[in-house]
């Protein structure tokens, strides 16, 4: 039986092994987005190139920027990797799984306490990101009118991590290696994502595509920042494939449900198939 206690056990002993590399982390990734959005975010989006502006919500649009603004959300892949790609591969790689049948906790236990500290993680880089848009913001341009929507950002880009954790989970619950469960991460990623733009070329968007790993998290912070801003405006799609650019507009209001939900099935799916070949995985040796 799952004993609660020893999930948080084992969630608090990793969290205290991760504290130096989730400081690192949020304190760049606070200086990043404070720095890139007073510097070239809030005069791009705002459409002017001084600082004392008056814009509403382009702190929205900065969170927007970094994050999916790198090679097609390659930035959120890349830290969702970072904090998730040597946890559960960790334990097959240093051998340590082995010695789980004579220890208090069951790989069960072991596995719900990591995923546990990786949302922990999660929610704490993402207040860190949506703040630091709202601080550049406020000094740039003055109080900000929609600060009520700063809970559902930290909630929609901690959804959007944690989809990719469980995915980096289960990699690592095949593969067994930290340096190949990053790579495999990279790979079905970069297949995924240029296959699609390639098939979006030719077919056009489909709606089931919300329902695609990687492609909902690509799309997902560029639809909720623009449901915030007009719930029921429109939302364009931008896709570029090599020597081809494609646009798609979409009622925000009915993209952003599919996205949310697509992501939060693809994190289920991912989490239970890791579950279960974590607990099955036999270890030779």
């Amino acid at each position: 039986m799952l004993s609660i206690k020893r999930i948080l056990a084992i969630s608090s002993y990793e969290f205290k092994s991760d504290t130096k590399k989730v400081r690192v982390l949020i304190v760049v990734l606070f200086a990043i987005v404070l720095t890139f959005s007073i510097g070239y975010v809030a005069p791009f989006v705002s459409g002017k190139t001084n600082l004392g502006i008056s814009a509403d919500i382009w702190w929205i649009g900065a969170i927007n920027t970094i994050i999916t603004g790198f090679v097609s959300g390659i930035f959120p892949l890349i830290l969702s990797g970072i904090i998730s790609s040597d946890s559960i591969a960790w334990e097959f790689d240093k051998g340590t799984i082995t010695s789980l049948p004579s220890q208090p906790a069951t790989r069960s236990e072991v596995y719900l306490g990591k995923y546990l500290e990786k949302t922990l993680v999660a929610v704490l880089i993402s207040i860190a990101v949506t703040a630091s848009a709202v601080i550049s913001a406020s000094l740039s341009a003055g109080g900000q009118d929609y600060l009520i929507w700063f809970p559902i950002v930290v909630l929609i880009f901690s959804l959007l991590l944690l989809s990719i954790v469980a995915i980096s989970f289960f990699i690592g619950s095949v593969a067994k290696s930290p340096g190949l469960t990053f790579g495999i991460l990279l790979g079905i990623f970069l297949a995924i994502v240029l296959g699609t733009l390639e098939a979006i070329q030719y077919y056009g968007f489909k709606l089931f595509l919300a329902f695609v790993p990687f492609i909902n998290t690509d799309l997902i912070m560029l639809s909720f920042s623009n449901y915030i801003q007009a719930p029921s405006g429109i939302t364009t799609l931008p896709f570029i494939s090599p020597g081809k650019s494609t646009q798609y507009t979409i009622a925000t209001s009915t993209i952003v449900p599919y996205l949310v939900t697509g992501t939060i099935i693809d994190l289920v799916i991912f989490f239970f198939i890791g579950y279960f070949l974590f607990r099955r995985s036999e270890v030779k040796g």
